[in-house]
């Protein structure tokens, strides 16, 4: 594979809003241009390395790791770190400045319980990486880094989603108000079957799932009846459901009177 960037030594900064960003990539050949910083120091952000040829050592935590290439390092701010290439095989790295309080979690997510970890599909990682500097190369902006970063993110990632029915629960919760919400697509997206679904969760939480979707829908419905001058038609759309009758109905069973003589009770 020819080389990441046609540099020796290269830096791009950013300025990010939010709980999350890159503040910097970076790019480093110390065998074409050798300044190794021997000096201890803290950072105030993190940084994920990831280590494309050759040989360093990492000094934190009162340990020294050797790293060679096919391996990534991951570092917190206010600890005190070292880090320089070997001698004879000096490394060569890409690194993402991180900060904001995700930053942490997506360590975890990485599986840095040491700081260093072999690279998972290096391959695909050093294609993506040289598709970064290409992209920044040729005037590609912060969200086209983050694009990237993400995807590193995707193939490195080794804590899984939670796919059991807690899982399953938290999506209905967060997502029933969407009109194309339903059981068969919910079904699909946890890949697992409509009918052992349906079994599942009224064993877990000794409710239909028909019926738990619909209580969100109602008591969300009944909110939006005490607090807005929404019409009842909008109450129904904006409570997940895409048809007003079929609302109407569905409060009545649940609530024993109809939408507009709820508002007016309360």
């Amino acid at each position: 594979m020819e080389k990441i960037i046609n540099k020796a030594v290269f830096s791009q900064s950013f300025v990010f809003e939010g709980d999350f960003g890159i503040l910097n990539i970076g790019y480093h050949n110390f065998s074409k241009q050798y300044t190794p910083d021997y000096n201890s120091r803290v950072q105030n952000f993190y940084t994920w390395h990831f280590v494309l040829s050759g040989k360093g050592k990492l000094k934190t935590g009162g340990k020294i790791y050797n790293i060679s290439e096919g391996q990534m390092f991951f570092l917190p701010p206010a600890t005190e770190i070292e880090y320089y290439p070997d001698e004879n095989e000096p490394w060569e790295y890409v690194w993402f400045a991180l900060k904001g309080e995700i930053s942490k979690y997506y360590g975890d997510l990485l599986g840095f319980d040491t700081p260093v970890k072999n690279c998972r599909k290096f391959g695909k990682i050093k294609y993506l990486l040289k598709e970064c500097f290409d992209l920044i190369e040729n005037g590609g902006g912060y969200f086209g880094v983050l694009s990237v970063f993400y995807k590193l993110m995707e193939i490195s990632t080794v804590i899984q989603p939670d796919t059991g029915i807690e899982y399953v629960k938290r999506i209905i919760d967060e997502g029933f108000t969407r009109a194309d919400f339903s059981i068969s697509s919910l079904s699909m997206d946890v890949g697992i079957s409509h009918p052992h679904l349906l079994r599942l969760f009224k064993e877990s939480y000794d409710v239909t799932l028909i019926k738990y979707l619909n209580l969100k829908r109602i008591e969300y419905a009944c909110e939006l009846l005490k607090t807005t001058d929404l019409s009842v038609k909008s109450v129904a759309f904006s409570s997940g459901f895409s048809d007003e009758l079929h609302f109407m109905k569905t409060f009545k069973k649940y609530m024993g009177v109809s939408a507009l003589k709820y508002r007016n009770m309360n």
